[in-house]
């Protein structure tokens, strides 16, 4: 402290001031930790410690402090590395320092001469890497990995370890093989060569008896092909009430189909490219994150049952598509059970510092055909986004939390969105519109109604208006800062058809098949449904899709004022960055029996 140093480690100090403010001493006594308690140096709190070792947290560093006598034996020594490498794994959101004196005699030759490594680090002699401690690599822009890359990589070596990376299956059966069928094939294939081959011989009578052997061979395999799949059918019609979604129903609608390879290795190159710009548009970005401060409470950690209520969520998706780094989500229903407290520290270290790990914000691209459209043109393809698992786990105890904050606090979001929200489903939706057009006609009236598409909504959302709806719906600051953060270095990452490895920044739009994505959609879209209108309308919206209802005492009076009920919502919409597509935009009536239709 002579030297003016903000923090100091002393290796067997002669004594530790008990009770000290500024001194944290191990449970032996051998090695203590002390620090300087002045205006503007960072706040120092003491953590834990332990034979050999304490820890103190140091502004956003967990620094540790250690010494482990010459006098220890080997069982001891390893032994206390084991309570400490516990210590820090219970601990790994932090940046942790750990620095002392280990007394161990290194494994190299002595005669053997050790140097600085190429890249200029160095390990201290005696040191053993505590696995995931290393777990902040250093990027060119100064920036760090963060906890989720160690997740991911602590995930990814126990699933090589405990099961196979899964590889192109062989082509199977048909359902309806079997073994005796496969016997008569041969024997049909082999008929079928003895003919070939006699037949070039000239012989006129050997080739009319290899003909007739290979008729009946032939013949009778493709009686019993008949006759297999007219059984394996009875057999799979009987499955029906047990599994009324299985093979019957896929085959009926035409949902069996052979593997291929994804959309994006199969495009040319420059066209994928084109269709990843136009799905996913590059426009300029808004600075949004500030430097302002929140409050944090103990309150506010993410407690042990919000992770049950993920892991219940995770077991009862079944056998969906992996993430970029291939781990079901099953895997991380059972790790739940063994890593829910680390889990549990992780993402309320996240929603303390506001921040979203980069590792969780990249995304494997699917383009889904849509039917019925021209396969040269970029909007025959839907994007979906395959994201890693652990962090769609924290998008939803952030989604569950923003959706509490609506409910309890609000403003909620309006009472005419549908979509993406517990409790209400497109029939709902359905019942809204019939009950308002049945009140219109008990009155008399008639009822048009407008629907409107917007071209591709949310991939092109604008992150600005999701910041202003967050300040509308009043959203505590925590919750605006890591939403802030998820949308930071988002990015996909993809193969073509070449087989190169390409990459693209996404500047706008909410992950589909992201759980946060659809909340925050809502949220956005909210200011839509918030419209002045004309007296007599309604907007009611399941997600994007958008209907205008405006009635009247007669045709002319409902057209008018559905029109005027159309230009305030279109305004909305490209108010928000959005477009509507003319193209599909449409319009229908509904009357009593009293009324007549409209004139074309």
């Amino acid at each position: 402290m002579e030297w003016r140093c903000g923090i100091g480690i002393a290796a067997e100090p002669y004594k530790v001031p008990e009770g000290h403010p500024c001194w944290a001493g191990d449970e032996i006594g051998s090695v203590a930790i002390t620090w300087m308690n002045v205006k503007g140096s960072p706040p120092c709190t003491k953590i834990g410690k332990g034979r050999g070792y304490v820890a103190v947290e140091w502004g956003p560093i967990l620094l540790i402090g250690c010494y482990l006598p010459p006098s220890l034996g080997p069982a001891q020594y390893e032994q206390t590395l084991d309570e400490l490498e516990v210590f820090l794994r219970n601990r790994l959101p932090h940046l942790a320092i750990v620095a002392g004196d280990f007394n161990a005699k290194g494994g190299r030759r002595q005669d053997q001469e050790v140097g600085p490594q190429e890249d200029g680090s160095g390990q201290a002699d005696g040191c053993r890497p505590l696995g995931d401690l290393a777990r902040y690599t250093i990027t060119s822009d100064g920036g760090y990995s963060g906890p989720g890359g160690v997740l991911r990589g602590m995930m990814e070596d126990a699933c090589d370890f405990a099961m196979p990376r899964a590889r192109p299956k062989p082509r199977r059966a048909a359902y309806w093989w079997s073994t005796e069928i496969a016997e008569m094939r041969r024997s049909s294939v082999a008929a079928r060569r003895r003919f070939t081959k006699v037949r070039r011989r000239g012989d006129d009578a050997r080739t009319k008896e290899a003909l007739g052997a290979y008729r009946l061979a032939r013949n009778a395999l493709s009686a019993a092909v008949r006759k297999a799949k007219a059984g394996a059918w009875d057999e799979q019609l009987l499955t029906l009430s047990s599994d009324p979604w299985g093979r019957p129903y896929r085959i009926v609608m035409n949902k069996m189909r052979r593997w291929a390879p994804a959309v994006t290795e199969s495009l040319d190159p420059r066209f994928l490219e084109e269709v990843v710009n136009t799905l996913s548009p590059v426009v300029q970005v808004i600075p949004r994150r500030g430097n302002e401060l929140w409050e944090w409470g103990e309150e506010l950690e993410v407690s042990g049952g919000e992770l049950a209520r993920i892991a219940k969520r995770l077991r009862a998706r079944g056998n969906k598509a992996p993430g970029p780094n291939g781990i079901p989500g099953r895997v991380w229903a059972k790790a739940l059970d063994l890593l829910s407290e680390f889990m549990r520290q992780l993402f309320s270290s996240c929603l303390r510092q506001g921040c979203f790990p980069p590792a969780w914000e990249q995304a494997n691209p699917v383009l889904i055909p849509k039917g019925g459209r021209p396969e040269v043109t970029p909007s025959a393809y839907r994007p979906i986004c395959l994201l890693d698992e652990a962090g769609k786990m924290l998008e939803r105890v952030i989604a569950d939390r923003l959706a509490q904050h609506l409910r309890m606090e609000g403003p909620d979001l309006h009472e005419e969105q549908y979509g993406f929200r517990e409790g209400r489903s497109t029939t709902d939706a359905i019942l809204r519109v019939g009950s308002f057009v049945e009140s219109e006609i008990e009155e008399g009236r008639v009822v048009v109604a407008v629907s409107l598409d917007i071209v591709n909504a949310f991939n092109t959302l604008p992150w600005v208006k999701v910041g202003d709806a967050l300040a509308y719906h009043r959203v505590p600051q925590y919750l605006v800062e890591i939403i802030g953060s998820y949308f930071e270095n988002r990015g996909l990452r993809y193969q073509d058809k070449t087989g190169t490895d390409c990459g693209r920044q996404m500047y706008c739009g909410v992950p589909q098949e992201s759980v946060l994505g659809p909340l925050l959609w809502d949220l956005a879209y909210d200011r839509v449904l918030r419209s002045a209108l004309p007296p007599g309308c309604r907007v009611v919206c399941y997600a994007d899709d958008t209907l205008v209802l405006a009635g009247g005492n007669n045709w002319g009076e409902a057209a008018g004022t559905a029109e005027v009920a159309v230009a305030c919502a279109v305004r909305s919409i490209r108010d928000m960055g959005l477009k509507v597509s003319p193209q599909k935009t449409e319009a229908t009536y509904f009357h009593g029996a009293r009324k007549k239709a409209p004139r074309a």
